[in-house]
């Protein structure tokens, strides 16, 4: 197997627009690489950076004790799904392997009024069906 050129590395939040019956995407970032490692760090980064500007993370936050929990519904949670992929050994080896055979790797995670899709799409050297800039894996 030989392995990619490159990899491309995108962020995209999509969602309904209020009102209007129509789904709008924005892409949050944006990262070229020819290393499967920074491509994939990249992407770990970003899964923590979105969710911890989504909802600070209660075990790390500088808050006062007693403020940091309340009893909620279960609900989606893009924040969780996303720090529990980026602290995941295994599923980060095993997402490493998936970008360096060639395979593209997407995640998602949903949110009551968004979606986020992470990908790394490999190119060059393999066959690439195309990853488009701006992708949301949710709709």
């Amino acid at each position: 197997m030989v392995e990619p050129a490159g990899y491309m590395c995108r962020v995209v939040a999509a969602g309904e627009v209020y009102g209007k019956g129509m789904v709008a995407s924005y892409e949050l970032g944006t990262f070229d690489t020819i290393s499967p490692k920074l491509a994939l760090r990249w992407i770990k980064y970003e899964a923590l950076r979105i969710a911890n500007g989504l909802d600070p993370d209660p075990l790390t936050a500088d808050w006062p004790l007693g403020i940091q929990t309340c009893a909620t519904e279960p609900t989606l949670d893009a924040p969780t799904v996303l720090r529990k992929w980026a602290g995941h050994p295994l599923t980060q080896e095993t997402a490493l392997e998936q970008i360096k055979d060639g395979r593209r790797l997407f995640v998602v995670a949903r949110d009551a009024d968004c979606c986020y899709t992470l990908s790394i799409c490999p190119f060059g050297n393999v066959l690439f069906a195309g990853c488009p800039a701006v992708e949301s894996r949710c709709l």
